[in-house]
């Protein structure tokens, strides 16, 4: 066994989702969020904001033959997208001991369909950090990411208006 299944078989089954945006401001994204009741975790990069989550619902096997992306990442895609009304990408990464793992990406507009995307070109533009949250080496719980549930609103308001006034420099 080599050393990527060693890491694969310790963690066990995992997929988990990332929402990258293009903002800028991971403080601004975390506080828009927080206003509007999107309850999530968002992650400032040096490439911009994003969002992880963990998946917890069931593999819908309909929506892996057609090429879907999975329901639960998929609505959080399509908010983030109406929320902030731009474009976003989707990318999902799964890791099954034994069987190896897979990833794929997808582009969400903000009244558009879903339209995949190939995750190897997006995974290379990537911050490091959500690159190896994304193969496994790291979690959730290792990243400095704000969990919008537990912002009171005039702290999101606060990060908001900072985020803003950082990308105006």
């Amino acid at each position: 066994m080599d050393e990527f299944d060693e890491l694969v078989a310790s963690i066990g089954p995992r997929r988990v989702a990332c929402v990258l945006t293009p903002v800028a401001s991971g403080e601004a994204l975390a506080g828009l969020a927080a206003l509007s009741d999107v309850r999530t975790c968002v992650l400032g990069t040096a490439t911009g904001a994003a969002v992880v989550a963990s998946l917890t619902g069931e593999v819908d096997p309909f929506a892996a033959l057609t090429g879907a992306a999975p329901e639960e990442a998929a609505e959080l895609a399509r908010s983030l997208a109406r929320l902030i009304h731009a474009e976003v990408v989707l990318v999902v990464s799964t890791l099954t001991p034994g069987e190896g793992g897979s990833m794929e990406a997808w582009r969400f507009g903000e009244s558009e369909p879903e339209q995949a995307v190939a995750p190897g070109l997006v995974v290379a533009a990537l911050d490091s950090q959500v690159e190896d949250f994304l193969i496994g080496e790291i979690g959730i719980d290792d990243l400095d990411v704000i969990d919008t549930a537990s912002l009171p609103r005039w702290k999101a308001t606060r990060m908001f208006a900072r985020g803003l006034k950082r990308r105006k420099k």
